[in-house]
């Protein structure tokens, strides 16, 4: 029931030092939009459902039973170069069903068993919810892999979308920039991988 419920939004503090790791690891060749701290959380406090909103814990010697926020907001010590601060938005259903993640055996799946405690069909696959993205972002960022297509499609369609004019960085684009390839045989494992 609680992972229906609960739904996260992952973003990452800015470290100069895993700028590079955070790229190559999850969006090599991608883009990330750059807000701040105070700006997601005024975001935020504009939803009807309860938010809560902190920066992650690496490491699980404070986890001393089933809190369902502290197990939202703790990962393992080999994580912490993240620096990964989480959203998580609590919007239960009244016609939602319960521990739908249950089956005969009464073991506990990550996933709802669907086969078994089908949901209901006035329930939303997903939850939208608004947000004004004018307050919310002030940059878009670009791999320093990707290509130079997909900066100029960010630049010219994506950072103008309503006249909202964001600037757009190709992050760490440089000469100096080691490849992807430079990364894998310096034993940096497979790009877009954990």
């Amino acid at each position: 029931m609680y992972s229906e419920c609960n739904y996260l939004s992952c973003w990452n503090l800015y470290d100069s030092d895993n700028r590079l790791r955070m790229w190559y690891r999850y969006a090599p060749y991608g883009v990330a939009v750059r807000s701040e701290y105070g700006r997601l959380k005024a975001a935020l406090t504009n939803f009807l459902d309860t938010v809560c909103l902190g920066k992650v814990r690496y490491g699980d010697e404070a986890m001393t039973g089933y809190n369902m926020l502290q197990i939202s907001f703790t990962k393992g010590h080999n994580y912490a170069w993240e620096s990964e601060v989480r959203a998580v938005v609590c919007s239960y259903d009244p016609v939602g069903g319960q521990a739908r993640n249950y089956r005969d055996t009464n073991f506990p799946h990550r996933e709802p068993q669907d086969d078994l405690n089908p949901l209901h069909p006035w329930i939303h696959e997903c939850k939208r919810r608004r947000v004004h993205l004018q307050d919310l972002i002030i940059g878009v960022a670009v791999s320093p892999w990707a290509p130079d297509d997909t900066f100029n499609e960010v630049q010219q369609s994506w950072a103008n979308i309503r006249d909202y004019k964001l600037p757009v960085a190709h992050e760490l684009k440089s000469p100096l920039t080691p490849t992807i390839g430079e990364l894998k045989l310096r034993g940096w494992g497979t790009p877009g991988s954990e």
